[in-house]
């Protein structure tokens, strides 16, 4: 008896195994980075016909990590320059999501299996800022945001479906880290996701629903205050003790900018973190657009126009919501550009411009369901 793996699942597997990857290299230490590298190699091989019947995603970023290579010669520093060769490979996955039905149980999947690891590692009372390999707690609240956001795009562009649950769940998992962006964007990803379903109902759905949620919130409120306000203080604690400021990273910002505005060495190739200030923050700039300025120069503001080309784009409102919540986040930590992960910020694009679009999915039909 012969069983024969399709290409749909087989490509879900190598998009599976990727994150699995990400995931226990994020976790633990047993899993180099390298590995990623041999697993994305691995795949390229394997699927080389596939890819060469397509080289446009291939292209994109190998064009990316020449320039970036380009910068880091003229810079003459290499902090992090390893990250351009896995950029090479983002192209493949990319391809796989356009290209294949990955679809959003496997994202469901993983949302609940990380979810649950760190709800357990808040239960024993673990410090969060040590449950991750070399990440800080604000990276635990972002996974959460990441693979909730893969959830949504997969089941909203397959299914249709706008289920708000993932969304509270991500909310609830940022209050517990009490990181300051995390909550404001997780709570932002949560608006987003009530006011897009609120919009598919009738007007007396909307009243009914008002109604419901305002009493089961009082009543919630009324039974529980003094939990709630527990749970406030220990949440938005770093609000009440700090405010809007960003801990060092207006003097970043100051620097970076500076460098750029007086050098245009730096504005073309990018900033040589030279300074004592980045090795204040172990290099870590805190801000994803200017680590995209760092590893890509000048070329950098191509893919910013991009960016803002994406918001004049008719319709794809759902998809332009979740990359601007996305981007909010890249604001404040250096979470993309380059990173493992970019490879959403670029699904979403191409989702924005419908290219590459797989003519199987649904995204161009117009009958949106929301689900509570």
């Amino acid at each position: 008896m012969q069983f024969k793996i399709s290409a749909l699942n087989r490509y879900s597997v190598y998009v599976i195994l990727y994150h699995l990857l990400f995931l226990a290299f994020s976790i633990s230490s047993w899993i180099p980075m390298q590995v990623m590298l041999v697993y994305l190699v691995g795949v390229f091989c394997i699927e080389f016909r596939s890819v060469s019947r397509n080289v446009t995603y291939t292209v994109i970023f190998v064009i990316l990590s020449v320039f970036s290579g380009i910068c880091f010669l003229f810079r003459g520093a290499f902090i992090n320059s390893s990250l351009i060769i896995y950029q090479i490979f983002f192209g493949i996955i990319l391809q796989f999501y356009l290209d294949r039905k990955i679809g959003p149980f496997i994202y469901a999947i993983i949302l609940v299996f990380y979810s649950a690891f760190v709800y357990l590692n808040i239960i024993r009372g673990a410090d969060l800022d040590y449950i991750l390999y070399q990440r800080s707690k604000n990276m635990v609240s972002f996974y959460a945001l990441l693979y909730t956001i893969y959830y949504y795009i997969e089941d909203y562009r397959w299914n249709k479906n706008i289920n708000i649950f993932p969304a509270i769940n991500c909310a609830i998992l940022s209050l517990m880290t009490v990181g300051r962006s995390s909550i404001v964007v997780s709570l932002l990803l949560l608006l987003f996701i009530f006011c897009y379903q609120f919009s598919l109902i009738s007007n007396i759905s909307k009243i009914k629903r008002v109604a419901i949620i305002v009493f089961f919130a009082l009543g919630f409120v009324y039974l529980n205050y003094q939990l709630l306000m527990q749970l406030y203080e220990s949440s938005f604690g770093r609000f009440i003790e700090l405010g809007v400021s960003m801990t060092g990273r207006e003097d970043i910002n100051e620097i970076y900018l500076n460098k750029m505005e007086n050098d245009p060495f730096a504005l073309i190739f990018g900033v040589t973190l030279d300074d004592p200030i980045f090795a204040t923050f172990d290099f870590n700039l805190h801000n994803s657009f200017f680590s995209a300025h760092y590893f890509w120069g000048i070329l950098s503001f191509l893919f910013f126009g991009v960016i803002i080309a994406t918001l004049f784009v008719k319709g794809r409102t759902f998809y332009k919501g979740l990359l601007i919540i996305l981007l909010a986040r890249g604001f404040t930590d250096q979470v993309f550009f380059i990173d493992f992960m970019d490879v959403i910020v670029y699904y979403l694009i191409f989702l924005i411009f419908n290219l590459g679009i797989n003519s199987a999915s649904n995204d161009n039909e117009i009958k949106e369901v929301a689900y509570v």
